[in-house]
């Protein structure tokens, strides 16, 4: 864990001055230039994003653990032309979806969100341009992620969301907390 950790520290920091940490989920805290990231399997409402990022920009050809991350960076980036006022209205935007039922239409709205939708034209905007270096960057952590699992004996296999409390890998500040082991 630590290698991948490395990994996506050294890429943050020398471009973005941005630092990395584990969490259950991708996150920004602006206000601490760091973003959260982990390598368990998506959960739905974050598979949406995914689809809805790969959807929007076809022609990034991206893993989406780098669309997540992009993104996350993406807030840091463009936290700047955004007032107060305007990011709190932000915010109370997306905290009523939280009410919203259809799946596709609070994807929908959240994508309409103005921070959420220039932090990922921002990172749709740095992939395009940055292919070889994002390649590069994918390369060295796909090869640290494939260590990290080949060494601790861990499979991917899709789960039912019914199933996924049993099945995540989940990863905090005091490691692995439990994981499937398997040879799927």
């Amino acid at each position: 864990m630590e290698k991948i950790l490395k990994v996506v520290n050294k890429f943050l920091k020398k471009n973005f001055n941005i630092t990395a940490y584990w969490n259950e989920d991708f996150e920004a805290r602006v206000e601490n230039r760091e973003v959260g990231f982990t390598i368990a399997p998506l959960a739905e409402d974050t598979q949406f994003f995914v689809n809805d990022a790969i959807a929007r920009y076809p022609y990034i050809n991206a893993d989406p653990f780098l669309w997540l991350l992009f993104h996350e960076v993406g807030h840091i980036m463009t936290e700047n032309i955004w007032t107060a006022e305007e990011l709190k209205y932000f915010d109370a935007q997306k905290e009523s979806l939280a009410y919203t039922e259809d799946d596709q239409m609070r994807n929908d709205w959240y994508h309409a969100v103005p921070d959420e939708f220039m932090a990922t034209r921002w990172a749709a905007n740095y992939m395009a341009k940055n292919q070889k270096k994002v390649a590069k960057f994918w390369n060295e952590l796909k090869a640290a992620i494939v260590d990290f699992y080949e060494r601790n004996q861990l499979s991917y296999q899709e789960v039912e969301e019914e199933e996924w409390e049993d099945n995540l890998i989940m990863i905090d500040e005091e490691g692995i907390r439990w994981y499937r082991v398997g040879n799927n």
